[in-house]
Parts: structure tokens; sequence; C-alpha cells
């Protein structure tokens, strides 16, 4: 199921099951980067801090995760997870109310995103995990190997 941040923000989002699981941000195939100045999404986080970063770091860790110009080492922007208990449509409905909504409990994590142009095309996947699986094992898994095939994690998941 892919669906783009736009089809979800006008209703889509219904169709993503309320399973705990794993998901990805991804960039369309045309995509250039062009960082914002400051973030399309809430001015500051659910901890009152600043939602944008300087322009200059998110430009390096660009650099570093894809290469300077298309065609870029990848199109995984961000790799997030939900337990069992939200659910992937409730983790995905606070992730977009970061940019949409300031009536929904955001979701800060992944909130670089909100300061690319045009993540409104971004494409959302879902991988619903099983009752007996760990959707924070998984995703865990995911970017231990997504580390190891790119040398860095993705452009918004924001560990060193």
């Amino acid at each position: 199921m892919d669906y783009t941040v736009k089809q979800l923000h006008e209703g889509a989002i219904n169709n993503i099951p309320t399973t705990g699981g794993v998901y990805f941000i991804k960039m369309p195939t045309d995509y250039v980067f062009e960082v914002l100045l400051e973030s399309e999404g809430r001015p500051v986080t659910s901890k009152g801090q600043p939602s944008s970063y300087p322009v200059k770091e998110l430009k390096q860790k660009i650099k570093e995760v894809y290469g300077s110009e298309p065609p870029y080492s990848n199109n995984i922007l961000y790799i997030g997870k939900t337990n069992h208990n939200v659910g992937l449509r409730e983790r995905l409905i606070e992730y977009l109310g970061f940019r949409y909504s300031e009536k929904t409990k955001p979701h800060n994590g992944g909130r670089s995103i909100w300061q690319l142009k045009r993540n409104e095309d971004f494409i959302v996947e879902v991988l619903p995990c099983s009752k007996d699986e760990d959707p924070g094992d998984k995703e865990h898994d995911l970017l231990l190997k997504y580390k190891e095939q790119f040398g860095n994690y993705p452009f918004a998941n924001r560990r060193s």
C-alpha cells in the first residue's frame, strides 16, 4: 500500500491498517532536493523547540546520505514505527498532523521531512506487523540494514 502524503491527507488515511508496523517515507523518482528555510509544519515541537533545522545542516545530511545530485543512492527519507496499541493509521495521522493540523497530537519524529520542498508528493509505504511481531525490532533491523548498505541513517532519522 503506497500513497502520497497528499492522498493520505485527502482521505486515503482510512485505507491504512490499524495494526502496529513500520512505515517508510520515500521521495518520488523525479525528486530533486530543495531545502526550505522553515518547516511547512508546526513552528514548534510538542516540547516547545523550534521545528526547523538549520538549512546548512540539512543540506550536509542530504549530501552524506544520498550524494550531491540525482540519481540519488536510494529513495528512503524516513523509517518509522508504531506499536500495536497506537497502530499505523493513528501514527500516520499524528505524523501528517505535524504538517497539516494543530488539532492532532503531533509526532515529532522525522519532522525534517516538512522542511523539504514538494513534501506532499512524498510516498508513504506501510508494512504492517502481525501481533507476534515487534514493530520496534523490525524498525531497528531495517535501520541497521539501511546504515550497513548506505553508511548512514535516512535523512529524517535523527540518529548518529
